[in-house]
């Protein structure tokens, strides 16, 4: 669950959107992102899919099974 924390981070961060504006493109609340990238939860698998498709990674690049 860790290195899906550092990907959702890396992600955010490289696209320049706050944790709120993160969170409101999938529609949960700013300290849902911060769990998610302390590592304290993890995005269900709709989310993830939806992180996904809307940054146009794979799910191996989300899970860390790739760098690519």
């Amino acid at each position: 669950m860790l290195l899906i924390s550092k990907r959702i981070r890396e992600i955010r961060t490289k696209h320049k959107l706050t944790q709120t504006e993160f969170g409101k493109l999938f529609g949960v609340q700013k300290s849902t992102v911060c769990s998610w990238e302390k590592g304290n939860s993890s995005p269900d698998d709709k989310i993830k899919i939806e992180i996904c498709r809307t940054f146009n990674v794979s799910m191996d690049w989300l899970f860390g099974l790739t760098n690519k």
